[in-house]
């Protein structure tokens, strides 16, 4: 796989499985088995690390009307549709025995960190690109 991306080949003809795992973390419309588990329309983890940046800055009371306004740039979640997806986030019933279900818990601690150590006040601060990535250290 890695030398077929060094000659410029679409990597996503290689082992279905190396596809599912793309499609995992980049995103992907398509449904497809891995283990006897059914895995549909994943979203992007860039989607997910937005949303919990959302979900954080929610829950420590930052403007929440420029955060509205940024969700809906950002994710196209409107006003009604973030308040859901934090009252969700907020209030399911988090069995600590087993993983959560929501892709956005692997992103909170550094959300969190990002927030109290860097700064991080807006969710235009979290946008990801190749000029504004988070200091992963």
């Amino acid at each position: 796989m890695l030398e077929a991306s060094e000659r410029e080949v679409d990597i996503f003809n290689a082992v279905d499985v190396f596809r599912g795992h793309v499609e995992a973390i980049c995103g992907g419309p398509r449904t497809f088995d891995l283990g006897g588990k059914r895995v549909t329309n994943r979203p992007s983890s860039d989607v997910s690390y937005l949303k919990a940046a959302a979900y954080v800055l929610w829950k420590l009371d930052f403007d929440q009307v420029q955060l509205a306004v940024d969700a809906e740039e950002l994710l196209g979640l409107k006003r009604e549709q973030l308040r859901k997806f934090i009252h969700n986030s907020t209030y399911q019933n988090h069995d600590k025995t087993r993983e959560p279900q929501s892709t956005i818990w692997a992103h909170i601690p550094l959300i969190e960190d990002l927030v109290d150590n860097y700064g991080y006040r807006a969710l235009t601060d979290f946008k990801v690109d190749e000029l504004h990535a988070p200091p992963f250290v």
